[in-house]
Parts: C-alpha cells; structure tokens; sequence
C-alpha cells in the first residue's frame, strides 16, 4: 500500500506545519522556551497515522468502500480518544484543548472519522 505510506508522511508534515503556523499566529511566545519540539511528539505520529489511513482509504476505496470506511473510523476515533483521554487527565482541560498540538491532531481525527463515516454511509445505499 504506497498510497498509505505516502499519506504518512504527508500527514505528519502537514500537521506539523499547521500546527507551526497556528503557534507562530497565536502564541509567538512559545518558540522561545526551548521545548517548542515537543509539539512534535503529538503532531508526527498522529499525522503520520491520520495521512496513512487517509491514503489507504483513497487507494482502496474504489475496491472496498466498507474496509476503508472502517479504516477511517478506526484511525480517526483512536486518535480523537486518545487525545481526549490525555488532555481529560490534566487539570486545565480548555486550555490543553484549544492549544494548537492538541487541536490540530483532534481536528484531523474529527475529519477521518466523518470520512469513515460518510465512506460506510455511502457503501450502505448501494
């Protein structure tokens, strides 16, 4: 499956990036601590996991809609719970909520999980 290696790497690039320019847009500050690489750890594996199942559902949707609907829907909602389940252990849940290294990745598990979704709903019609 090249389309979900590719995906991979494009998803953690492009995650990252947004989630750079989210930074450098709305908390300058937060490039001058030193920890900025940190963002990383949640940016690269979860848009390397997100852009993997985004390319193999593109690669194999024509041939199998309902496995890459359950692809998505997997990826995307053991992301979503995942950070939730992180962010939901902290004391200052909004905060951690609306920062860009959790908002970026929940985002694009919100958005493979409605692609899932839309993908299982269309296969179901016929």
């Amino acid at each position: 499956m090249v389309g979900g290696f590719i995906g991979g790497i494009v998803g953690a690039i492009v995650l990252s990036i947004i989630a750079t320019a989210l930074y450098a847009i709305f908390a300058p500050q937060a490039f001058g601590d030193g920890q900025f690489v940190f963002v990383y750890f949640f940016t690269v594996p979860f848009g390397g996991l997100l852009g993997g199942a985004w390319g193999t559902a593109i690669e194999i949707a024509k041939q199998k809609p309902h496995f890459a609907g359950w692809l998505c829907v997997g990826a995307g909602g053991l992301v979503a719970a995942f950070l939730l389940f992180w962010i939901s252990a902290q004391s200052n849940f909004l905060d951690r909520l609306t920062a860009p290294w959790c908002s970026v990745p929940l985002l694009g598990a919100i958005i493979t999980l409605a692609r899932g979704i839309w993908l299982l709903w269309n296969h179901r019609r016929g």
